[in-house]
């Protein structure tokens, strides 16, 4: 396990050291590109990436409903993932743990297993990886077909695990927003809005950096983005996710547009962090005032 963590580290350095390489090396280039990205796009940016980190934490709470069917309170569930994004901006390997523990710790035992929580994950990263193929499609129209089929069986096929091996295995309950028809509707609402706000985040950095930014393009860059998102690069898969799709556009303006991406992420995950403290602290002197404990909404 610290091997694995050690050698994450360092592909995590290496990929920032190549990042700095290549601004070493075009550093001219990359200046005249920054300054030239107006800061209403950054901010754009910024307010776009917190909408998804919300959405992406209301798919999170519906899928451990699922689980028991007594859902957590947002504040638990958005507290914990306040914490857990702000892990994944270092490493991406370190928000799942990090989200386990902070709800186990706050939740204690009305909590699920750490294993369930863990595998709550997979129909969230199920349910988006579909929405990408299908946007893919613009790209290459042929990636919609396993996008839609893997769609058509998610149903049919925690089904088919949850009544096979949920009483004896609590841990598949960790899918079971997928067999009940209700919320897995409202789980894939959410992963086709969370695709279709970075989809359009994409496109506005794109078009701020001057770099191609049709549908295809935006498309192919959302592709990039989420495969080198599951790689323990930290904030410099966003650059090379542009600089392998745009950089023949423009060195400068791709590594601009990386670093227009990775800083709208952080400084969405702080916006997202610091919201949620707030709204929790709002809760608790409000509770406080009134007397009694701050009540968790239903799913």
């Amino acid at each position: 396990m610290r091997v694995g963590r050690l050698g994450s580290a360092a592909v995590t350095v290496a990929a920032l050291a190549a990042v700095g390489g290549v601004i070493a090396w075009r550093a001219g280039e990359v200046a005249d590109a920054v300054r030239l990205v107006p800061l209403a796009a950054v901010l754009g940016a910024i307010a776009l990436h917190a909408v998804t980190l919300v959405l992406r934490s209301e798919g999170w709470r519906i899928a451990i409903a699922a689980i028991d069917g007594c859902p957590l309170d947002r504040e638990a569930v958005h507290g914990a993932n306040a914490g857990a994004f702000g892990a994944g901006t270092v490493q991406s390997h370190l928000g799942l743990p990090v989200r386990v523990a902070l709800l186990r710790r706050w939740r204690g035992d009305r909590a699920p297993r750490p294993l369930q929580l863990a595998l709550a994950d997979l129909p969230i990263a199920l349910a988006e990886a579909c929405c990408l193929l299908v946007l893919l499609a613009l790209w290459q129209p042929w990636l919609a077909v396993p996008g839609l089929v893997v769609l058509a069986a998610l149903g049919p096929g925690a089904r088919a695990a949850c009544g096979r091996w949920g009483s004896s295995r609590p841990t598949v309950r960790g899918v079971a927003v997928l067999a009940d028809a209700r919320r897995r509707v409202a789980l894939l609402g959410l992963a086709g809005a969370i695709t279709l706000v970075a989809a359009g985040r994409v496109w506005l950095v794109l078009l701020a950096c001057g770099l191609p930014h049709g549908a295809a393009d935006v498309a192919l860059l959302c592709g990039a983005l989420g495969v080198l998102g599951l790689l323990p690069l930290g904030p410099a898969a966003s650059p090379g996710a542009v600089l392998a799709t745009l950089g023949a556009a423009g060195v400068g303006s791709a590594m601009a547009a990386g670093l227009v991406i990775s800083a709208s992420s952080i400084g969405a995950v702080a916006v997202y962090g610091l919201a949620v403290a707030a709204w929790c602290a709002a809760r608790r002197g409000v509770a406080a005032w009134s007397g009694r404990a701050p009540e968790g909404a239903r799913a």
